[in-house]
C-alpha cells in the first residue's frame, strides 16, 4: 500500500506542475484555460480521494474513493499527453519563434521599459537577457538622433525599414533596420511596442562594394576611347557612352530613346538592319564589323563595332555594342595604299619618260638639221614642220610626266603668288571664254612662296582648264590666294600625303561645275586617268599639279561632291623678304643628273 500512495502522490505533483505551466503559456480567458481550470477541480477531487488512504483518519469512503483516483488517473494521463510530449500551444509557440528569429526582437511596456527580448538580441548588441531586462530602450540609441527615432516607435507610430543606429556594448554603433508597431490592451489603450531591429551592416558593406564597383567601372566607360551602347531588339539605343561626343558630335542624352539606325551611313543601313535582325534571332551572338555613320558635321565617321547579344541575361537584358572609331587609321591605311599606287606609277611614268625623251631627242635633232638645208623641197618641209611641232608637243608631254615623277628641273625663287595670279588673267580670261565668269580674291599683303615661276603658271593653268571641262554649259571659276595654318595629317588621303603642320601659302581654284563623286576623287591624281572622252586629253593635268607641289614641297586638297563643284586647295611652303632664290646652278645640276644624257 505504501509503493502506491507514494507513486499516487508523485503523479500528483508532476501533473500540478504541468498545469501550472501549461496554464501559464496560455492565454488569457482562452477556452483551453477553461479546460485547465476544470482538470484543477478534478486534481482537487482526486486530493480529496487520498484521504481514504491515509491511515490516521481509519475512514474509508467506498466507493467514492475508488472513482477519484481512477478519475485523476485518466486526467493525469491526458495532460501529460497534451502538455508535455505535444506541446503546442500559441505561447509555448511564439517562445519558441522568439529563440530561432535571426533578428533582434524587443518587446517595451508604455514605458519604453523592455520586457521581452530575444537570443538574437544579445548576440547582436551584446547585451545579457538580464542585462536587456527592465532597461529603457532608448538607452540603446547611438545618438539623438537615433533617440527621436525609437520615441516615434513608443508614441505609437508603426513604422517601417527605418535605418538607424544602435549602440553596442562596447560602444560601437551597429546599423540596423528599425520595424514596430504598438501593442494596444483589450480596451484599446497603448500598453507597448514590438520592435524589430534587422542587423544591416553586411547589407551596408555591400552596397558599398557595390557602389564602388559601379563607380570604378562607370569611371572606366565614361573616360574610355570606346564608344559603349546599349540597345532594345529593335535597335532603340538604352545608354550610350559619353565618348559618342567626341566621335560623332551627339551628346548622350540627344543619342538615348532613338534608333541606332538614324546615324549609319544610308549606303550601310541595310545592312546594319540585317545584322541586328540576325543577332536578336540567336541568342549570346557576337559580331563583328566597321560601320559607317554620320558626325553632326555630316563627315563620315568608321567604327569597329563588336557588338553581343545578352537579351537572354536578366541582369543585362540588351544588346551591347562596343564601337572604336577607326577613321583615322583607315584614313592612313587607304593613303599608304595611294602612296605606294602612285610611287608605282610615277616610277613606270618616270622610267618611260626618261626612255622617250632620249628617242624624242635624236628625232629632234635629225629635224633640226633638215630644216637647215635651204634646197629642201617647199612640200618636204612642209611634213618637216609637221614633224617638228609633233616632237615639241612630245616635248610637252615628257615634261608634264617628269613633273608629276618629281624629276622635272626646278629653277626656284621667291616669287608673289598674288602676282603670278594677276600676271595670267589675261590669258585666263581667253582660255576660260565669254560663258565662263572669272573670279579673283587675291590676298590683301603679299603672299611668297619659294617655287619655279614656270611651273606656278602651269599649275594655275591646269586647274583652270580642269574647271572649264566640268563646265560645258558655263558658270564661275574663282581664283583666290591666302595664308592657312595645318595641323598634324589634316589632308584627305585621297589627295596624297598630307603636308607636315606649319603655315603655308594658299591657292584655290573653285568651279560651279559637275563635281565628283568619291571614286572619282580617289583617282584624279593618277597619270593617264581622266573622265573625258578618248582623243580629248591624256589625263596628265592634275597629276601634273600633284607631281610639282609635292616636288616644292607643299600638298593639295580636293573638296567636291556630285553637282557641287569643286575646289582644289595648292599648299605651298611660305616664304619671307629675306629668303633669296636657291641656287639656279646647283639646282640645273642636280635636275639634269637625275634626267640622265
Amino acid at each position: 500500500m505504501v509503493p502506491f500512495l507514494i507513486f499516487l502522490v508523485g503523479l500528483l505533483g508532476v501533473s500540478l506542475l504541468e498545469l501550472r505551466t501549461a496554464y501559464r503559456r496560455d492565454t488569457m480567458d482562452s477556452k483551453r484555460r477553461r479546460r485547465l481550470r476544470s482538470f484543477a477541480l478534478l486534481l482537487a477531487v482526486a486530493s480529496v480521494a487520498l484521504v481514504d488512504y491515509l491511515p490516521t483518519f481509519g475512514v474509508h469512503l467506498y466507493p467514492f474513493g475508488y472513482l477519484g483516483v481512477l478519475a485523476f488517473l485518466l486526467g493525469a494521463t491526458r495532460t501529460v499527453q497534451r502538455y508535455s510530449l505535444v506541446d503546442l500551444t500559441p505561447a509555448f509557440a511564439a517562445e519558441e519563434i522568439l529563440d530561432t528569429m535571426a533578428d533582434p526582437l524587443l518587446v517595451c511596456d508604455v514605458e519604453g521599459r523592455i520586457q521581452v527580448n530575444n537570443a538574437a538580441t544579445s548576440s547582436t548588441l551584446g547585451f545579457t537577457e538580464q542585462e536587456l531586462r527592465g532597461r529603457r530602450l532608448v538607452s540603446l540609441a547611438a545618438d539623438r538622433e537615433q533617440e527621436g527615432r525609437i520615441q516615434e516607435l513608443l508614441g505609437g507610430k508603426t513604422l517601417r525599414g527605418r535605418e538607424a543606429r544602435l549602440q553596442h556594448r562596447d560602444g560601437d554603433p551597429i546599423e540596423v533596420s528599425l520595424s514596430g508597431s504598438p501593442l494596444v490592451d483589450g480596451h484599446g489603450r497603448l500598453a507597448g511596442a514590438v520592435v524589430l531591429a534587422r542587423d544591416i551592416r553586411q547589407r551596408k558593406r555591400i552596397e558599398a562594394a557595390l557602389r564602388e564597383s559601379e563607380r570604378h567601372f562607370r569611371a572606366l566607360i565614361e573616360n574610355g576611347t570606346d564608344v559603349i551602347t546599349v540597345m532594345a531588339p529593335d535597335g532603340t539605343i538604352l545608354y550610350e557612352s559619353p565618348s559618342i561626343e567626341r566621335v560623332l558630335g551627339f551628346s548622350p542624352e540627344e543619342r538615348v530613346g532613338r534608333s541606332v539606325l538614324d546615324r549609319v551611313h544610308p549606303e550601310d543601313r541595310d545592312g546594319v538592319a540585317f545584322l541586328l535582325e540576325n543577332m536578336v534571332a540567336e541568342p549570346d551572338a557576337t559580331i563583328t564589323e566597321e560601320i559607317r555613320l554620320i558626325a553632326r558635321d555630316g563627315s563620315p565617321r568608321v567604327l569597329e563595332v563588336r557588338a553581343r547579344n545578352l537579351l537572354h541575361e536578366p541582369a543585362v537584358g540588351a544588346i551591347v555594342a562596343n564601337s572604336r572609331d577607326v577613321t583615322q587609321s583607315r584614313r592612313l591605311e587607304n593613303e599608304l595604299r595611294q602612296r605606294h599606287r602612285l610611287e608605282a606609277v610615277g616610277r613606270l611614268a618616270g622610267g618611260v619618260a626618261h626612255d622617250f625623251n632620249n628617242l624624242l631627242t635624236a628625232v629632234q635633232g635629225h629635224v633640226f638639221m633638215l630644216e637647215e638645208h635651204d634646197d629642201l623641197p617647199a612640200d618636204a618641209r612642209a611634213e618637216v614642220e609637221a614633224i617638228r611641232q609633233g616632237t615639241d608637243r612630245a616635248a610637252e608631254l615628257t615634261e608634264q610626266l617628269l613633273a608629276f615623277t618629281r624629276q622635272q628641273v626646278r629653277r626656284p625663287a621667291v616669287v608673289d603668288l598674288n602676282e603670278v595670279v594677276h600676271s595670267l588673267r589675261p590669258l585666263l580670261h581667253r582660255l576660260l571664254g565669254a560663258g565662263i565668269e572669272l573670279e579673283l580674291a587675291l590676298h590683301p599683303d603679299r603672299v611668297l612662296v619659294r617655287a619655279d615661276a614656270s611651273q606656278l603658271d602651269q599649275i594655275i593653268m591646269n586647274i583652270v582648264l580642269n574647271a572649264q571641262d566640268a563646265m560645258p554649259d558655263g558658270g564661275r571659276v574663282r581664283v583666290a590666294t591666302g595664308l592657312e595654318t595645318l595641323a598634324d595629317a589634316e589632308l584627305d588621303p585621297a589627295d596624297g600625303e598630307p603636308a607636315p603642320p606649319g603655315t603655308y601659302a594658299v591657292l584655290r581654284v573653285a568651279d560651279t561645275g559637275r563635281g565628283m563623286d568619291e571614286a572619282t576623287r580617289a583617282r584624279i591624281f593618277e597619270p593617264f586617268f581622266t573622265t573625258k572622252r578618248p582623243g580629248e586629253g591624256p589625263g596628265l593635268g592634275l597629276s601634273t599639279v600633284y607631281g610639282i607641289v609635292k616636288q616644292s614641297g607643299g600638298a593639295v586638297r580636293v573638296d567636291t561632291a556630285p553637282e557641287r563643284g569643286a575646289t582644289v586647295h595648292v599648299f605651298l611652303p611660305r616664304a619671307t623678304d629675306g629668303d633669296g632664290a636657291d641656287d639656279a646652278g646647283e639646282a640645273l645640276a642636280d635636275g639634269i643628273s637625275r634626267d640622265g644624257p
